[in-house]
């Protein structure tokens, strides 16, 4: 699931990447930030198909939910920040009442 850039270095020596370097202390989360683009693309798709149906309450809530979900595996990759969460519970708060039903930063 992770392994810290020592234990990589130990075992492959390097990564082939000119541009980036392996830091040796850190600790990568390798299975995290492989699901995120996978499960990101799923989310993706089903965003487009809901789209192309009538709007309703229901199609509102799921696609902002897949708009959190979004935001979520952004941030648990550690892409995110407090500033951006913090907009996204904003948006959350204010909710539905608000006309609001999701919101990602990504």
């Amino acid at each position: 699931d992770e392994i810290s850039g020592g234990a990589f270095l130990d075992e492959y020596t390097s990564h082939g990447d000119h541009a980036t370097t392996v830091d040796p202390a850190a600790v990568y989360r390798v299975r995290l930030c492989t699901a995120h683009p996978i499960h990101e693309h799923v989310r993706v798709c089903e965003f487009e198909q809901l789209l192309q149906s009538e709007p309703s309450k229901p199609q509102l809530r799921r696609l902002g939910e897949l708009m959190y979900q979004s935001h979520e595996s952004y941030s648990a990759i550690g892409l995110g920040s407090d500033a951006t969460d913090m907009i996204v519970d904003l948006v959350r708060q204010e909710g539905e009442a608000g006309g609001l039903y999701g919101a990602k930063i990504t």
